[in-house]
């Protein structure tokens, strides 16, 4: 028989399920085994179409920390709303339902949180593909305190390269006070990268925001995530988060090194057309490569590799046809290697 909690939770996880049949318990049971114990799981299942919402019960039945909320598909945005809606600890934590944590991740979290007063906790990932784990390490600071010094040493890093972890939600701990002071929830009408607007705007109202030099967090990879897919509107959402950022700039004021800013993007978006050739989408391809933002960007090429930066020369001087002829060469080249690894 499932009992009832007697006291409130100190940490509120949340965890958006969609399709996550595979991988729920795992990422469940990684909780559940926790050092530190005061603390509840809200599975907000997203119109899943598997066993997910079953096993969503299954588990509330095990064990009376466990709470579900059931929507209609909104994507994860809303399910996460919903959950942070119904947290009732002082501090919330995200995790993806295909990923699990260490088995000290919310203790390591919630005393640093304490100790310091800290509005966020940031900890380092672990990357967990089929071939291997390996850890991404932020190299943070320990400690930031005050606006000032939070904008500056995390927020300006959104517009360079070393937003390494910034983005994420699952390696991280927040003050619950914190996110309804500021009413801080996510974007629902984002196709994609709430994640990153909802800690970009985090970090504009924190006053102390701690790190933690820890592996705490798995992030694992497989064919059927999320960043893995090629969506049609992929090259927008980036557009847009360029935009989002130039715009943002007008009141943060930071001195934007561009050839930085536009790096990343450009490099995306390189191997998103390559792949667009790849699958014979030439028309897509084109209306890319003739887009005035990405020739815009083009002009800040100058720390990509020779051969992007050789790419993204014929895209700025208007010579689509020339760039997707090399394109083709690229992607052949690539097919290439491939199946000489193979042999």
């Amino acid at each position: 028989m499932n009992k009832t909690i007697d006291t409130l939770p100190v940490i509120s996880v949340i965890i958006p399920v969609f399709n996550a049949e595979e991988y729920l318990s795992i990422c469940i049971n990684s909780l559940l085994s926790q050092s530190f114990q005061s603390f509840e799981i809200i599975l907000v299942n997203d119109g899943s179409t598997d066993k997910s919402p079953m096993l969503c019960e299954e588990f509330k039945e095990k064990d009376c920390r466990i709470r579900c909320i059931h929507l209609e598909n909104g994507g994860p945005a809303q399910a996460r709303n919903r959950g942070i809606a119904h947290a009732q600890g002082d501090y919330i934590a995200f995790v993806d339902a295909d990923d699990y944590v260490a088995p000290d991740y919310l203790e390591v979290l919630y005393n640093c949180a304490v100790q310091n007063c800290s509005d966020i906790v940031i900890c380092n990932y672990s990357i967990v593909t089929a071939q291997n784990i390996r850890v991404a390490s932020l190299s943070l600071e320990s400690k930031y305190c005050g606006a000032t010094s939070v904008k500056f040493g995390l927020l300006q890093r959104y517009y360079g390269n070393n937003h390494n972890g910034l983005y994420s939600l699952c390696n991280k701990l927040y003050r619950a006070d914190f996110l309804r002071e500021h009413s801080l929830t996510m974007d629902e009408k984002l196709i994609r990268a709430e994640d990153a607007w909802f800690n970009f705007d985090c970090l504009m109202y924190a006053e102390k925001v701690n790190y933690v030099d820890l592996p705490l967090y798995y992030y694992v990879q497989h064919q059927e995530s999320i960043m893995h897919r090629v969506r049609p509107n992929q090259y927008a959402v980036w557009v847009q988060t360029r935009q989002r950022l130039m715009e943002a700039n007008k009141g943060l004021c930071f001195s934007i090194d561009y050839n930085t800013f536009y790096q990343d993007f450009l490099y995306k978006v390189a191997v998103h057309i390559r792949g667009l050739v790849e699958a014979g989408n030439t028309n897509e391809a084109t209306r890319i490569l003739q887009d005035s933002f990405l020739r815009s960007a083009a002009n800040y090429r100058e720390k990509l590799p020779i051969h992007l930066r050789f790419l993204y020369c014929l895209t700025y001087h208007r010579l689509t046809k020339t760039t997707l002829l090399f394109y083709r060469i690229w992607e052949k080249l690539s097919l290439c290697k491939t199946a000489k690894r193979e042999i």
